[in-house]
């Protein structure tokens, strides 16, 4: 079952019991810089079970085999699709 997920931000994305994560508009590659490391292809991923309203949304960025955590969210907002 899909979560839809709304964080403090206004943000809105979707999880996928796999963990997958898509933004609203139907995105799932991304374009981020963090710690001046640009990531400009792979994926977003957190954990599923983890998604709750008051909880932490963590974002992995999957480059290739290459995993970083690149931002958190306090989530605000869960609705199960």
């Amino acid at each position: 079952m899909r979560k839809n997920i709304v964080t403090a931000s206004g943000a809105k994305y979707s999880v996928t019991p796999n963990g997958r994560v898509t933004r609203e508009r139907g995105e799932t590659n991304i374009n981020h810089t963090h710690l001046n490391r640009q990531y400009s292809e792979g994926y977003l991923i957190t954990d599923y079970n983890l998604v709750s309203e008051g909880a932490s949304f963590m974002w992995y960025a999957f480059v290739g085999d290459v995993a970083d955590l690149i931002k958190t969210s306090t989530i605000v907002s869960v609705r199960e699709q």
